[in-house]
């Protein structure tokens, strides 16, 4: 034993394990709590104090320490960011006159079947500064896989108001119109997706740009098995939940 060690068995008194890992002997400290605990379980706790000036300053309460959130961890999607859409109606902005077949946007026929006649002729909604974020898959998955992911992390995914979704779709159509600037949409032929709920069921909106034809085309889908492509973006109702 060096003289080193006989100085440490005179503070602190060890018993030397099988692996010569030294342990606080339980005999000579029954009093205490962590006697089981090895020498360097405490020196390591005391390094990431700052050592024994941080130790110290611990002890005098001048040094606190915050437990760390375990962060969610999403296994289908991954999470892009948050960001502000708004729009402003002008006279004659009506949603039947925006979402139709013309230059640069082709409009599928069921995503019209979402809206009545009156819904076609009504003026498309104002909305003001309006937060909505969006996700990139990870993984190959359905709707129903991916409504369970938002579902599980307590995230609202839905908009509940076609209303909003519309002036949305517009606002980020029109920012990106004939993809002369990058924003939230994606432009590589991968699909941007929108839940929306329309009476008692939720649907797919997909928009998508044609770099061949130079064109946005949006259609939609019932919520059900079809798969979706990793890389494809999904945008929810609201900003992500603390």
């Amino acid at each position: 034993m060096t003289i080193m060690s006989v100085v440490l068995w005179r503070v602190m008194p060890f018993v030397y394990q099988a692996n010569g890992n030294p342990t606080i002997s339980r005999k000579e400290c029954a009093m205490s709590k962590y006697g089981h605990k090895t020498h360097d379980w405490f020196e390591a706790v005391i390094n990431k104090l700052g050592g024994e000036a941080g130790a110290d300053a611990f002890l005098r309460n001048e040094l606190g320490v915050v437990r760390v959130a375990k962060q969610a961890v999403w296994s289908i999607l991954n999470f892009i960011t948050t960001t502000t859409v708004s729009f402003s109606a002008r006279p004659g902005d009506t949603v039947g006159e925006f979402f139709k077949l013309r230059d640069g946007l082709y409009v599928w026929d069921n995503f019209r079947d979402l809206m009545d006649d009156n819904w076609l002729a009504s003026t498309i909604q104002t909305i003001p500064a309006t937060k909505i974020s969006y996700y990139d898959l990870k993984k190959s998955a359905n709707d129903l896989q991916i409504n369970r992911e938002f579902e599980y992390h307590k995230t609202p995914f839905v908009f509940e108001n076609l209303g909003v979704l519309l002036a949305v779709l517009t606002s980020l159509i029109l920012a990106q119109w004939n993809n002369e600037k990058e924003g939230p949409l994606l432009v590589n032929e991968d699909a941007n997706l929108f839940y929306v709920r329309v009476g008692s069921g939720v649907f797919t909106v997909s928009v998508c740009w044609s770099a061949n034809a130079r064109f946005w085309y949006v259609f939609t889908t019932p919520q059900g098995v079809i798969k979706r492509d990793v890389g494809d973006r999904v945008f929810s109702s609201n900003e992500v939940s603390e």
